[in-house]
């Protein structure tokens, strides 16, 4: 009888653990949160160690998101396109994956 492995982390030829659910597509609003970080933090009115903070920070994220001009938000659009078809930068996934994984990163 075959055992099937109750493990979700597939591992690479080096023995390096890879995650399975890794983010792949893209949205406007993961580009404004990597491009946009300051004006972010800016819109919000507590630190991030505050119980309000992840509240509030989905609200700043729209706000930056609706004070964008059409040139920004079309620059933003073209960044999607092209994380999406090419995957994003090697910061910007890191971001997405279990922290368990972040110390086999280099």
């Amino acid at each position: 009888m075959k055992k099937e492995s109750t493990n979700k982390e597939s591992s690479s030829k080096s023995g390096v653990p890879i995650p399975t659910k890794i983010k792949r597509i893209y949205s406007i609003r993961d580009v404004i949160k990597q491009k946009h970080r300051a004006l972010i933090e800016d819109e919000i009115p507590c630190k991030s160690t505050d119980k309000k903070y992840i509240s509030h920070y989905q609200r700043a994220v729209t706000k930056v998101h609706d004070d964008m001009t059409k040139k920004e938000l079309e620059e933003a659009e073209n960044i999607v396109e092209l994380w999406n078809k090419q995957g994003a930068p090697a910061d910007v996934k890191l971001k997405y994956v279990p922290r368990r994984f972040h110390q086999h990163v280099s």
